[in-house]
């Protein structure tokens, strides 16, 4: 099963792993946000494996751009993301 990848930073600001077994993956969607009286264009992320504690964070505000995607059972017992 594969392990989450979602990472928390430190007070330091270092990355700080997490080995929590992925329910699923996560990824940010296309949007256009105005920045500073500009037109910023963001792409579609990557998908990144995602554990439970880190996904009851999609629900907090700021988050409105993030996608979940559960695992399909044969996948996640081989740890293959689609």
């Amino acid at each position: 099963m594969p392990t989450c990848k979602i990472q928390w930073v430190d007070e330091k600001g270092r990355p700080t792993p997490d080995q929590f077994p992925a329910i699923g993956q996560v990824y940010r969607v296309a949007y256009d946000e105005e920045l500073n009286g500009r037109r910023v264009h963001f792409e579609e992320s990557e998908r990144f494996p995602i554990c439970s504690r880190h996904y009851e964070q999609l629900f907090k505000p700021g988050m409105q751009h993030w996608r979940f995607e559960p695992f399909a059972s044969a996948d996640a017992a081989q740890g293959a993301t689609p």
